[in-house]
């Protein structure tokens, strides 16, 4: 690692971004077909914690195919975490746009 990116963490974080979203539109598919119908019942705080288990083992094998053997084991741990927050802002935010809103009753004026 750099000295530059031991000091200033957010600039070594602003590097392995682009990398993490391409990893994390490519993985998506594989964690939605691992995920079950249980999701749209489940909390936001349940459903992060669901997809973040689920979706682990398809990052992990993107990050081992896309990762060079001379990125470093902690380069390879933060890209990974960062794919997986990918992965699950993605999916909420689907799940959320493809959510119908609850119907307000209005009431009529006196």
């Amino acid at each position: 690692m750099r000295l530059l990116d031991r000091l200033f963490p957010a600039r070594l974080q602003r590097r392995l971004m682009p990398l993490a979203n391409e990893l994390g539109r490519r993985c998506q598919p594989a964690v939605e077909r691992a995920i079950s119908e249980d999701l749209a019942s489940m909390s936001f705080a349940e459903a992060r914690g669901y997809l973040r288990a689920r979706a682990r083992p398809a990052v992990q094998a993107a990050v081992a195919d896309a990762a060079d053997a001379a990125i470093s084991p902690a380069l390879t741990a933060m890209l990974m975490e960062m794919a997986i927050e990918q992965v699950i802002v993605r999916m909420i935010a689907e799940h959320v746009k493809s959510a119908t809103p609850p119907r307000v009753a209005l009431r009529r004026a006196a």
